[in-house]
């Protein structure tokens, strides 16, 4: 109980806050239990719904008051707006870096636990790959399955996905990683891990559509990757940069992988069609011959030829 209120009107909010979390659970991608506590947290701090819950202590009545319908838009909100963030945990990811960094300036090594659980820690704030994890080991069987010899990628838009690349697995002959991103502490994260993994073989660097290709070259003939990967990137790109597409064109890579979200950020729904449409789209706009589809539970895709 907060400092105001009472013990029969904490009660009445516990109750009311079980049975808000249970539909919110139901409608967005949030459990219950996170639910619970967020909420629980914002009424317990909201004064004047605790002071009417003191006044009108029944689950019942109080749900009816107009003080309650306010604090549970506004509880809702907070979850919609907390779910649409790409970075949800933005202190876990900052966190993890600074121990990454600790560990680079120490010498250790990928394999040492500790790295893996500041990696693991900085992959599960970013909400692109943590929805991938479920299934990691899948999309990477079916990535080596569409490019058996990956020796070079260029990872577009790339996120925190470098971090999760096999580089001493089935991605050991990726001799070059280059990862583009906009975002500062992308940048950063990736690099430090590049630290970790040792040797050239990744790399990352600020960037944004805007700037083109220009300058982006890689190790094959012609300054090409054997690779380019738009992971859930052209649908976002469509939607928000669509003038920008036909830089695409331009992408120093033969093959480019695109894929798309599968489910919804935010609520619980399928946004297949929308996807796959938006892909399949991108590919007729800019000519590119569809190779091969990629599919995992979580994400859709096209293997395209862009040459």
């Amino acid at each position: 109980m907060t400092e105001h209120g009472s013990p029969q009107g904490s009660q009445a909010l516990e109750s009311l806050a079980k049975d808000f979390a249970a539909k919110l659970a139901e409608r967005y991608r949030i459990d219950s239990e996170s639910a619970y506590a967020a909420t629980l947290e914002m009424w317990m701090n909201n004064r004047k719904l605790c002071d009417q819950a003191a006044r009108e202590p029944d689950p019942q009545r109080l749900k009816r008051t107009r003080i309650y319908k306010q604090a549970a838009e506004k509880a809702k909100a907070s979850t919609y707006n907390s779910l649409r963030k790409y970075k949800q945990q933005a202190e876990r990811m900052t966190d993890g870096v600074s121990t990454l960094i600790e560990l680079a300036d120490q010498g250790v090594d990928s394999t040492d636990p500790r790295a893996t659980a500041a990696r693991d820690q900085i992959v599960g704030s970013h909400v692109s790959t943590r929805e991938r994890l479920p299934d990691l080991d899948g999309f990477h069987t079916h990535l080596f399955e569409l490019i058996p010899e990956p020796t070079s990628i260029l990872d577009i838009g790339c996120g925190l996905q470098p971090l999760l690349y096999p580089f001493h697995d089935a991605g050991q002959i990726t001799s070059t990683y280059l990862g583009l991103d906009r975002d500062a502490s992308v940048v950063e994260a990736v690099d430090t891990w590049a630290r970790v993994i040792g040797g050239e073989r990744l790399e990352a660097r600020q960037w944004s559509l805007s700037e083109g290709f220009d300058g982006v070259v890689g190790p094959e003939p012609n300054g090409e990757f054997k690779l380019a990967l738009g992971l859930k990137l052209i649908p976002v790109l469509s939607r928000q940069e669509r003038k920008r597409l036909p830089l695409f064109r331009d992408v120093p890579a033969q093959r480019l992988l695109i894929t798309g979200a599968r489910h919804a950020m935010v609520k619980r729904r399928s946004i297949e069609r929308r996807e796959r449409a938006s892909l399949v789209g991108f590919a007729d706009e800019l000519g590119f011959e569809v190779l091969e589809t990629f599919e995992t539970p979580t994400e859709l895709g096209l293997l395209l030829e862009t040459r």
